[in-house]
């Protein structure tokens, strides 16, 4: 179910994850990046925009809302950790592949268990910013504030930063000649999505979730 190599969003995660010469890693190269293509042509709407119909006031709540759910993230943390190793997770929720398999739709098992990646824009969630968190379609951990979520014009749904920072876990992906950064769920290993250093402030991370890999819990 996997998309084509040029869209700019997760592939198939290298599950053997091989470490590669440190001289080779330089993740905060411009090879993190995709190929251009025509995802890439809204790239600056993805770093300039946050709820245009929001304007200034938004930007505002946004910057002290960041605050609220954990201490901020940077680009240079999620390197470290993606070559050093993740923190501990809260909690861990470990099932076979058959009760993942019974448990999840056909799509949402795909993409979480096996890292498909789901059509771009195939889910209304991408134009959804009432108030609410988003929490894994696994294992229920909570992950992303509404608060965090933007309009980033990729067709799939875009945070700026997670609920806490243990709930998510990092590794390098080198899937289709690439070097990007794989999300996966810290509590059950779903594959999440992948993280970009072209966000809107005040974080510049971009986290590009696949849909199918979240549940929105409504109000809080």
């Amino acid at each position: 179910m996997a998309e084509a190599a040029d869209e700019e969003h997760d592939r198939p995660a290298d599950h053997d994850r091989q470490q590669q010469p440190q001289q080779q890693r330089d993740l905060r190269s411009t090879h993190l990046r995709p190929p251009l293509s025509p995802v890439r042509t809204v790239r600056v709407v993805a770093t300039a925009t946050i709820r245009p119909e929001a304007g200034c006031a938004h930007e505002q709540r946004h910057r002290r809302r960041v605050g609220s759910v954990g201490p901020m993230l940077t680009w240079d943390e999620i390197i470290r950790r993606a070559d050093a190793g993740n923190v501990e997770p809260p909690r861990r929720v470990e099932k076979t592949d058959d009760e993942w398999r019974a448990q999840l739709s056909p799509a949402s098992y795909q993409v979480t268990r096996h890292a498909a990646t789901e059509r771009a824009f195939s889910s209304d969630m991408c134009s959804r910013f009432e108030p609410g968190r988003y929490e894994c379609v696994c294992c229920g951990t909570l992950l992303f504030d509404a608060d965090q979520k933007f309009e980033s014009g990729t067709g799939w749904p875009s945070f700026t930063q997670p609920i806490t920072d243990d709930v998510i876990a990092y590794h390098v992906d080198r899937a289709y000649g690439m070097v990007r950064v794989e999300t996966v769920c810290n509590v059950c290993d779903a594959h999440l999505g992948h993280v970009f250093p072209d966000g809107p402030p005040p974080t510049g991370l971009r986290f590009c979730m696949n849909a199918v890999a979240l549940s929105r819990v409504g109000d809080h």
